[in-house]
């Protein structure tokens, strides 16, 4: 979208319908820097989104996931295999279901954890991308300015010079 060729007014109204509120006393190139940072980071996000269903479906079809080996994996019981069942008899004293129970949910804790701060990250480096973005746009505009000072600056001594030689 051109967002040079709307106004401040055009800007504010746009930002609302995406989601955002932009503030009309900013200089309109805060507003248009500030509307190309949300939309970066709401198309980063959607990213995220759309990776996270795809994990999940992948992650649905795995063959140890609960809802999946449940219909493939038939796993015999140790009372009917004689040589599993020795096996067993041997390992059951030694498991504490408390603990076997703790460890799990420690797991689960963990993983949690995990996701929690790989989101945390992703959502980092978006906002790292939005600044980095964001920055070399000001770096355009500051660049931009000093041109137009200089320019400024030439004509006004243009100016004067003749002036000054004429006293």
């Amino acid at each position: 979208m051109e967002f040079e060729s709307m106004s401040k007014s055009d800007l504010e109204s746009y930002g609302r319908t995406i989601g955002i509120e932009l503030d009309r006393r900013l200089v309109k190139s805060h507003l248009i820097a500030q509307l190309q940072e949300f939309i970066t980071l709401k198309k980063i996000e959607e990213d995220m989104e759309a990776e996270d269903v795809a994990y999940e479906f992948e992650v649905s079809e795995h063959p140890l996931h609960p809802e999946f080996s449940e219909e493939l994996i038939d796993i015999p019981e140790p009372q009917d295999d004689p040589l599993l069942s020795e096996v067993f008899a041997e390992i059951q004293p030694m498991v504490d279901p408390v603990v076997e129970a703790a460890k799990i949910q420690e797991a689960k804790d963990m993983a949690r954890m995990l996701q929690r701060m790989e989101e945390d990250v992703r959502m980092a480096e978006a906002r790292l991308l939005a600044a980095n973005i964001a920055l070399e746009e000001a770096k355009a505009h500051a660049d931009a300015a000093e041109e137009d000072a200089r320019t400024l600056r030439d004509v006004y001594n243009q100016h004067m010079s003749p002036t000054t030689t004429d006293s």
